[in-house]
């Protein structure tokens, strides 16, 4: 049995990917990606049997009736996201609900860490969508992948980045996935717009009992149809491949993702366990936030149900 195999490197796949854990009765063909984003269309257009994609893309495709399902395993693109909102000088930390009537920058609309960054202004500052001028650099990953109509966002094409809008005036906030390509000299320009971002993510997890999941490893339908046996296979050896890994709470090696947390411990503490769990139950509550408020957002015609997204028949510690 051949799985073509797409996903991000991380200390839970490595083990995967480099053959130290193997997977029984299946011969991976292992490609490593280059972007979720670019991976996110891939397997949406079926080059890959068992791919990582961006949680956004993944349910506008299901939406829109791309046969594919989930797996319950959630190896990267989890964090916090206020290290990635900023804001201008003209409107200074923390009260972003002075953002009101003011102009935000995005790369894309759809942009799944944009769309957790919305839930933040809407819970913690009572901000809607409707309620900002959304201004995006970069084209959405679909035609089917705009925002709703009831949303005044416009794209710029002129291809600067964000931080050349902001020293233009045009805009006044900006989310981004964080440090990285799509945030160049928003030092220079912008502040962070929590002066303490640990206290604004912890206030975060007491208020919505969340940790913001990105990223789903999606399957094609029909070969989860056609070989359960291999699904059994992989999901075994994502369970072997994080034991091998051991405890977030005992290494210094484990990864942090990119929030104001600055050890493991403390996202331990924070969430009372593992930040990385597997299994539907343990990120249902999780799930079903991001859900209803992507419906709320406009972005879903209706909430799915979880049984509705993932594969069926599932091994006790994946359910």
């Amino acid at each position: 049995m051949r799985l073509r195999y797409s996903v991000l490197s991380t200390i839970f796949t490595e083990p995967i990917q480099g053959g130290e854990v193997t997977v029984g009765g299946v011969e991976l063909e292992v490609h490593r990606p280059q972007s979720i984003d670019a991976n996110s269309r891939e397997v949406a257009q079926g080059r890959y049997d068992v791919g990582e994609m961006s949680i956004a893309t993944f349910l506008s495709a299901i939406e829109r009736g791309a046969p594919l399902l989930a797996l319950p395993v959630f190896t990267s693109g989890r964090r916090f996201l206020q290290c990635g909102m900023r804001v201008s000088g003209r409107v200074g930390p923390d009260d972003l609900s002075a953002l009101k009537g003011r102009s935000v920058g995005a790369v894309r609309y759809w942009m799944s860490s944009c769309i957790w960054q919305r839930i933040v202004l809407q819970e913690m500052h009572g901000l809607a969508p409707q309620d900002l001028a959304w201004v995006t650099i970069k084209p959405e990953g679909s035609d089917a992948m705009a925002a709703p109509r009831d949303v005044d966002c416009r794209r710029d094409e002129t291809g600067r980045p964000l931080a050349e809008l902001v020293a233009a005036g045009e805009i006044d906030a900006c989310l981004t996935p964080g440090a990285g390509p799509h945030a160049p000299g928003l030092d220079d320009v912008t502040v962070p717009a929590y002066r303490d971002g640990i206290a604004a993510e912890r206030e975060f997890y007491r208020r919505c009992g969340v940790f913001p999941l990105q990223h789903v490893t999606a399957i094609q339908r029909e070969f989860a149809s056609d070989h359960p046996e291999a699904v059994t296979a992989l999901l075994d050896a994502y369970g072997r491949a994080k034991r091998l890994v051991g405890a977030p709470r005992s290494g210094q090696e484990w990864p942090l993702p990119r929030s104001g947390h600055q050890s493991v411990g403390q996202l331990w503490e924070l969430l009372g366990g593992d930040p990385w769990p597997y299994g539907i139950s343990s990120n249902q509550a999780t799930l079903e936030f991001f859900l209803a408020h992507a419906v709320e957002q406009g972005l879903l015609a209706r909430q799915p149900q979880l049984s509705e997204l993932f594969v069926a028949d599932l091994p006790a510690e994946f359910q």
